[in-house]
């Protein structure tokens, strides 16, 4: 998979077709880059596809699996987001995981940035079964100093994906106030971050929330 940046910032590898331009706020400085903990958010309760997303099978593995085992690839930390009452699982047995709030993406976001304060965290959710590694190194390599968030977007579409995406500490510190002031879309958070860079990719990002979907991500 290749990805790129818009045309504006410091180059990635680049798809063939030039990448829109977008208007992006002025840079905030951010001194100096800090350590990166992967984190997959799979605490959601699974209700259009019947079962538990963690559990369903990609290639063979688990999709909570093989997203760890994509994250250690290039992070020494990696822990998966669930609701208290999914610990301990089988789905998620000897992977390290942090309980969130139970209440959505967002929720799952704060408790790992309280768990890893220092750390910017690479988000990723358990249902978005296309990614693979290029596209964490991808997300990884497209930091930059100044902007607090290196995330992906379908082409076509305008917003990022607040869920595959590298929040930076004061994005996640700003996250955390937000849900403390009862906040609950990651994707407004991201609307009110100072500065966004947007990173090109492909539907692969297509979210697998019912059978039929996943059946779609897979063929």
């Amino acid at each position: 998979m290749s990805l790129a940046l818009d045309s504006a910032m410091s180059p990635v590898p680049a798809t063939t077709a030039p990448a829109p331009r977008v208007t992006l706020a002025p840079r905030v400085p951010l001194l100096p880059q800090a350590p990166v903990a992967g984190v997959i958010l799979a605490g959601g309760r699974s209700r259009r596809m019947g079962t538990d997303k963690a559990g369903i099978t990609v290639n063979g593995e688990s999709a909570v699996r093989r997203l760890f085992r994509l994250l250690r690839l290039h992070l020494e930390t990696v822990v998966v987001s669930v609701r208290a009452e999914q610990m301990p699982g089988p789905a998620f047995a000897g992977l390290p995981c942090v309980a969130d709030s139970g209440a959505g993406p967002l929720g799952g976001i704060v408790a790992a940035h309280l768990r890893y304060p220092d750390s910017a965290l690479l988000v990723v959710a358990v249902d978005l079964v296309g990614i693979d590694s290029a596209t964490i190194a991808s997300l990884l390599a497209a930091r930059n100093e100044g902007f607090q968030v290196a995330g992906c977007r379908s082409p076509g579409r305008d917003e990022m994906h607040p869920l595959c995406a590298v929040w930076e500490p004061g994005l996640l510190a700003q996250a955390r106030a937000a849900w403390e002031a009862g906040e609950r879309s990651p994707r407004r958070v991201l609307e009110r971050a100072p500065a966004r860079l947007l990173v090109q990719t492909t539907d692969v990002f297509v979210d697998a929330n019912t059978r039929e979907q996943l059946e779609g991500v897979m063929r």
